[in-house]
């Protein structure tokens, strides 16, 4: 019962290809024709062919007064109907008769043929294509002022955010003073215990939507609400408008917020904070920062990139008999799974509430060498993102470095090299990539 798409069908090309080429096109184009035949003037051809400009031909021929054989409409359009073995076939035919023309049949085929040859030539000239630059900033405006009277700028530290995907990694931060923490558990029955481990500990807690939500899950954007958490990480525009009047929302990576509008756009929508994209590189997120209110941005400075996210679930289609959420018997509660790669590699799985499931870099990059650069044009808030650090000793690692890094006593080159991170701010290629400096960061 699975959908199979196919990116290629040779078969099926080479039957569109026959379609419209070869001795007996399949496809052919109708043709509208106006044509005006006058005693004494040259005879007027008009074609009109769907999404193209009309053609006007005129023959060299002067018809003289008939005092035989009369040109009729019948016989024009069975003469310009003669379309044999052409792309084209007669769709309509007007003809105006004026005087008793007399029109030789030979002088009626040589237009038709010149008339045919005219349209190929349209048909297989491209329309000019105008290069128009246009610059969308020129006429926008923020809004929000770069430097706004209501922002209170006295206060100049810096905040780490962290997210957790367990209780027991959530657990372990309740000794660590941090902004906020956000909760992105595959089980939602388990945002109730988390809502309640955060206002215990003192913890500003957020629940995250899953990534994509379709028009009957609205009862997870309901079961997430119930718990009424302090804030909540969106990660899709059904969120967003979900959640804008309930609580205090943050919008993650995936909304795609890749400039200034888009961000913009995200604030006046309801957030508070928004995470940069990550299509963007090193330069890149430094020239969204200049141009930004930079207290509206959160970055991420520690994850496990997602490789990609799908519909397909790996857990229920290995790991159980089953063939949906229904009958699968959730084998992601109690299992771990990782897909090695070619050069062994091991890329750790996940599913979420809806049964989609996230492939995530083996190995954990670090952006920690921008965060100073960031720093000085305003930015102050930042996320370090947990995934399968099992111990207490493991996620104290990754916090104590980053603590150390936001307070000055820890420079970015030692965090990544202690945690063994790759030094790299977004994806490895983004599809916004452009030349640039080739001494950038990716």
């Amino acid at each position: 019962g699975l959908k199979f798409w196919k990116t290629d069908d040779p078969q099926l090309n080479k039957s569109l290809q026959q379609s419209y080429t070869g001795k007996h096109p399949q496809r052919q184009l109708p043709v509208t024709l106006s044509v005006t035949i006058q005693t004494g003037r040259p005879i007027t051809v008009t074609a009109s062919l769907p999404n193209l400009r009309p053609l006007t031909l005129k023959s060299d021929h002067i018809p003289e007064e008939a005092h035989k054989h009369l040109v009729t409409e019948q016989v024009i359009e069975k003469q310009f109907g003669r379309l044999g073995n052409t792309r084209y076939k007669l769709d309509s035919c007007a003809t105006t008769i004026q005087g008793n023309p007399m029109v030789p049949l030979s002088v009626l085929g040589k237009l038709r043929k010149a008339l045919i040859a005219q349209l190929d030539k349209q048909v297989m000239a491209r329309p000019p294509r105008r290069n128009q630059a246009i610059n969308f900033l020129t006429d926008w405006q923020p809004s929000h002022d770069p430097a706004p009277d209501d922002v209170d700028n006295t206060d100049k530290r810096t905040k780490l955010h962290v997210l957790v995907r367990s209780l027991h990694q959530l657990e372990y931060l309740t000794e660590y003073d941090l902004a906020s923490v956000y909760c992105d558990f595959q089980d939602i029955r388990e945002y109730k215990q988390a809502v309640a481990i955060g206002r215990k500990n003192g913890l500003k807690t957020f629940l995250a939507t899953p990534r994509i939500q379709k028009p009957s899950e609205i009862g997870l954007f309901h079961a997430i609400a119930k718990h009424d958490p302090e804030g909540v990480l969106v990660r899709n525009l059904s969120g967003l408008e979900y959640f804008r009047e309930k609580c205090e929302i943050i919008s993650d990576f995936s909304l795609n917020a890749t400039n200034q509008i888009t961000v913009d756009v995200l604030l006046k929508m309801g957030s508070r904070q928004v995470t940069p994209s990550y299509d963007l590189n090193r330069d890149q997120l430094m020239t969204l920062a200049h141009h930004c209110r930079p207290t509206d941005l959160q970055i991420v400075i520690h994850q496990h990139m997602p490789m990609f996210h799908m519909e397909h679930c790996v857990f229920c289609s290995v790991l159980s008999p089953g063939t949906d959420k229904t009958n699968c018997g959730r084998p992601c509660d109690y299992h771990q799974v990782e897909l090695r790669d070619r050069v062994g590699a091991a890329h750790p799985l996940t599913a979420d509430v809806g049964c989609r499931n996230t492939l995530f870099n083996a190995q954990a990059q670090s952006g920690a060498e921008i965060v100073a650069d960031l720093v000085d044009v305003g930015v102050l808030d930042f996320r370090v993102e947990l995934l399968r650090e099992e111990t207490p000793e493991q996620v104290a690692n990754i916090l104590q470095q980053y603590q150390g890094l936001l307070t000055g006593t820890t420079s970015g080159t030692q965090v990544w090299r202690t945690l063994q991170a790759m030094n790299r701010v977004g994806v490895t290629r983004g599809t916004l990539e452009y030349e640039r400096d080739p001494l950038a960061i990716l």
